[in-house]
């Protein structure tokens, strides 16, 4: 194992795989912010087929938690809907152009973006924490805070099966892995990951992330095997197999409780938020800190970058401000100065 203490800014050698891009972070610039008025965990996500951006968050307005879909050339509103009354723990974009959002009123529910409705919702005895899905079969996975995995099929609603794990506790974290038929999940309140595999229902592999980690708070596969988490203080980058999983390399941040983070495998970038006004950047080949991008916003949150666009978006948990970067040249194009330079 590598842990890579990130006051040093020196690239270390040994790179696992040699990146087909870079994002220029010197030409970086803030092209314009959107409100969206959705505020406490604002998270978002971006449909490339689509060229929509979701924002799922709460309202203060009507005491409740929403969807807006913007378009993703202008940033104008495309449509909104009440989601929950609750807590939307997780919004996952779907394949078919669907979204699920998963609330801690004990609910997951399944929305078809176009027109933006609900599909139908499934109703649960615990409260969920996410959702993975099998592309091949559609069948969604759920996980939450019990030691049953519920499966249901995402396009019929209707349940396919139940898998009772040994984990009492049970999960709040999880990505599918279509390599193997298998899922990583993080336990809940703990440090620990389990390998799943999804046949028998059985925990194949566990593995402890470390004491430096209260809790796993996010996931994220890069293909074909590969997968990222991030506790409240570190970032891990896991290689896995079929009945097994083993750290690659460990990433200590310099700034403490990690909000959300995304990973850009072809920019070489890990870019990490900590609810501060500041977007870290780390090389996801080496753990290297690149750069940290100071901005305008409050609490950065939640972060994606839209591949499609060469478009960072991330949302500002204080107000709901979504605030878009792009490189410089393409930030000019829409402002004739250098006034929203943030370099």
């Amino acid at each position: 194992m590598k842990e890579i203490k990130l006051n040093n800014l020196s690239p270390e050698t040994g790179v696992d795989k040699k990146p087909t891009s870079f994002i220029d972070l010197k030409n970086l610039s803030h092209l314009e912010t959107f409100d969206t008025f959705l505020s406490e965990t604002p998270e978002i996500n971006y449909s490339s087929k689509l060229d929509d951006i979701i924002v799922t968050g709460f309202l203060k307005r009507d005491d409740n938690y929403q969807i807006k879909v913007y378009e993703g050339k202008t940033h104008t509103l495309r449509g909104d809907i009440e989601a929950h009354k609750l807590l939307i723990h997780k919004a996952v974009l779907l394949p078919d152009e669907l979204l699920a959002t998963v609330s801690a009123d004990q609910t997951v529910k399944i929305w078809r973006l176009l027109g933006i409705a609900m599909v139908f919702e499934i109703k649960l005895d615990y409260v969920p924490f996410d959702l993975s899905v099998n592309p091949e079969t559609m069948v969604a996975y759920i996980f939450g805070k019990s030691p049953k995995i519920s499966c249901y099929n995402i396009k019929s609603g209707s349940a396919v099966r139940e898998i009772t794990t040994e984990n009492l506790e049970g999960y709040n974290t999880c990505v599918f892995l279509e390599k193997y038929n298998a899922i990583v999940a993080g336990v809940w309140g703990q440090h620990i990951l389990h390998l799943i595999n999804c046949k028998t229902g059985k925990v194949a592999s566990q593995v402890d992330a470390g004491k430096d980690v209260s809790s796993i708070i996010g996931m994220q596969l890069v293909e074909p095997s590969s997968v990222v988490t991030a506790g409240n203080n570190v970032i891990h980058i896991w290689d896995t197999w079929e009945s097994g999983i083993k750290l690659r390399r460990k990433i200590t941040p310099p700034l403490k409780k990690i909000a959300h983070f995304t990973v850009i495998e072809d920019h070489d970038a890990i870019l990490v938020t900590h609810l501060s006004p500041t977007i870290y950047i780390y090389k996801y080949s080496d753990g290297s800190l690149v750069k940290f991008l100071p901005t305008k916003m409050q609490k950065c949150y939640g972060i994606k970058f839209a591949r499609a666009t060469e478009k960072i978006f991330v949302t500002d948990a204080a107000d709901g401000a979504v605030s878009v970067f792009v490189n410089d040249a393409d930030s000019k194009k829409k402002n004739s100065c250098n006034t929203c330079r943030i370099f």
